[in-house]
């Protein structure tokens, strides 16, 4: 498995200015190329939902198969959430719990210790949640036509109670791919809590081994 910082986030280094969605799928691109594997099978959470159709779209040769947690669809109709833009204005973990669904103090302390164990491993660059999200919205997009190329299995999870990306993204990324399973878990918000894990990591295994 492999899982890397997109620009401007973790080990990753700056994104170089005024970057788009389509650039971050390049950037995707030449993860595949780097580890001389293909196809390969993804996963993409919330925009990365995004860049996993444009990756789909334009190079099917490296993908066996999609998997989309929480994720933006490029239905144009599918809207946004309550607390789309919350993380741009909320202390930092505050606004990851605003992402979860019904939250206890076991979440507070679990996502305070992610943040802390995240500062060990590289600076803290807040401002990154704001340039991506510019990102997302500059430049062409992928769009709702997309979906009826894609050849290779989905699997679409979304949680019934995400504030941040309704139900919609899931259902139109669902209904344009031909190859498609949707799963709604119910009680799942936006980012997906420890208590879910398991049940996110077996369908997604099952998946993939299905796909082969």
């Amino acid at each position: 498995m492999v899982r890397y910082d997109p620009r401007d986030t973790g080990l990753s280094g700056p994104g170089g200015g005024r970057y788009t969605l389509s650039d971050l799928t390049d950037d995707a691109d030449a993860v595949i190329a780097a580890t001389g594997a293909g196809p390969v099978h993804l996963v993409g959470v919330s925009m990365g939902g995004m860049t996993l159709v444009d990756l789909a779209d334009r190079r099917s040769d490296l993908v066996a198969s999609l998997t989309f947690i929480a994720a933006m669809s490029p239905d144009p109709e599918a809207g946004m959430g309550e607390d789309f833009f919350a993380a741009l204005e909320a202390d930092p973990v505050d606004g990851m719990l605003r992402a979860m669904a019904t939250t206890e103090a076991s979440d507070r302390a679990w996502v305070e210790a992610e943040f802390a164990r995240a500062a060990e491993r590289a600076e803290p660059r807040p401002d990154a949640v704001a340039i991506h999200q510019d990102a997302a919205f500059r430049g062409s997009r992928p769009s709702v036509d997309c979906l009826a190329r894609i050849e290779v299995s989905a699997l679409v999870v979304h949680g019934d109670l995400d504030r941040v990306l309704p139900l919609r993204h899931a259902e139109s990324l669902a209904a344009g791919i031909a190859d498609a399973e949707l799963v709604v878990v119910s009680g799942m918000g936006h980012l997906p809590q420890p208590s879910v894990w398991d049940e996110l990591a077996d369908r997604t295994l099952a998946h993939v081994l299905n796909a082969g």
